[in-house]
């Protein structure tokens, strides 16, 4: 029988639980910022995978691992290598778990290494997706070499804080430390838990939550919608379970009236990262139809997508007779191009975007001709 979950209370409570599901350990400044703009799903996650038993591919450890991530000091010495300074941890947080392990690549790319020509288009994927949110840019502030000691810092080291601190604070590092350790004992603020997104509703999920008041939602996680006489497909950004790689969802949901779709009964098909440049090549015009088969756990699913003069035809059929027909006009697969193009960019930072169409130029030339093996049958749902 599996426990109740007991949360933290406070930041030397996360801090324990931290140090006992093995993941590295925060100041508690650090924990109470997290806990303010996370709320209950920080704690409970925490919680379960402090319990154990806990696989890498548990939705829990994967929220922390993001988490993190944007909250270790070595992310930090990386992107002021980069000249990105001033970043709230509330926005590094967002990024991590907007970019997910494309991000973390980045980082662990460029900590320790030098700045060299063959890491460019990783910095310049940082700061693509960074220098939005800071307050001094690579343009203001040239990147420097830091020494390895420098851009690996202890994972325990204090947090560097993203906000200008007053001068009184450094000339008191008694105060300082004792102002530390009583936070690490002080309760957490009580806050409401996060409401669950489209709860109950039966609506196909939009991949991501929305940015903090003020900052505009990331478009490259908004989800696709298309609709026709028979059936509704939602193309959505997503990864894959067994390595959190970026990839594609497609929902798809039967008419159930007029202009109205049964999404509670909607079917799930996730694309494979080899699928990507195949599905990219159709919209792109590389080969005229794909079939993409061997989904779902008895390789029950299957879907196809092909060129039809002026429009696409996107067909999902499962074994059994249903089939999921939405005929697409041209002008509306644009935005399905770009999510497509945008999570092989993912799968692949440190690659210009004219090299990676080559790249599906080339997967796709071979697939046209007959020259690949047999498809992957990958039973990813």
């Amino acid at each position: 029988m599996t426990s109740p979950l007991v949360l933290p209370k406070t930041a030397k409570e996360a801090q324990e639980m931290l140090r006992a599901a093995g993941l590295p350990e925060l100041t508690p400044t650090v924990i109470a910022e997290i806990v303010s703009k996370e709320g209950e799903d920080f704690k409970q996650a925490l919680a379960t995978v402090a319990q154990g038993n806990v696989d890498r591919e548990n939705p829990s450890l994967r929220y922390l691992l993001q988490i993190i991530g944007a909250c270790v000091p070595a992310t930090r010495a990386v992107l002021e290598r980069l000249g990105l300074r001033g970043v709230a941890l509330s926005a590094l947080i967002e990024i991590s778990k907007a970019e997910g392990r494309t991000f973390a690549q980045a980082i662990r790319a460029i900590n320790g290494n030098e700045m060299s020509a063959e890491n460019a288009h990783v910095r310049q994927y940082l700061t693509r997706v960074v220098s939005p949110h800071a307050t001094a840019s690579p343009e203001d502030h040239a990147p420097t070499t830091a020494t390895p000691s420098q851009s690996a810092p202890h994972p325990n080291a204090p947090q560097p804080q993203s906000r200008t601190e007053a001068p009184t604070r450094q000339s008191h590092p008694q105060s300082s430390q004792h102002a530390q350790r009583q936070g690490s004992v002080t309760p957490f603020p009580a806050r409401e838990r996060h409401e669950r997104r489209n709860a109950g509703s039966g609506q196909p999920t939009t991949s991501r939550a929305s940015q903090a008041s003020g900052e505009a939602p990331d478009r490259r996680f908004t989800s696709v919608h298309l609709y026709a006489g028979k059936a509704a497909l939602c193309f959505s950004p997503d990864e894959t379970r067994k390595d959190t790689s970026p990839t594609v969802r497609v929902e798809a949901a039967k008419v159930s009236g007029p202009r109205q779709y049964d999404w509670g009964s909607k079917v799930s098909f996730q694309m494979t990262v080899s699928e990507l440049p195949l599905v990219f090549g159709v919209l792109y015009g590389l080969i005229p139809k794909v079939d993409l088969t061997g989904h779902g756990v008895e390789n029950e699913k299957s879907m196809s997508i092909e060129e039809q003069g002026g429009k696409f035809f996107f067909s999902m059929r499962v074994r059994g007779g249903t089939i999921y027909p939405v005929p697409v006009p041209a002008k509306d697969a644009y935005p399905i191009m770009t999510m497509l193009l945008e999570q092989m960019q993912k799968n692949a930072p440190g690659l210009p975007t004219a090299q990676i169409i080559q790249l599906a130029k080339r997967v796709c030339d071979m697939y046209r001709s007959g020259l690949t093996e047999q498809q992957p049958r990958v039973a990813n749902g």
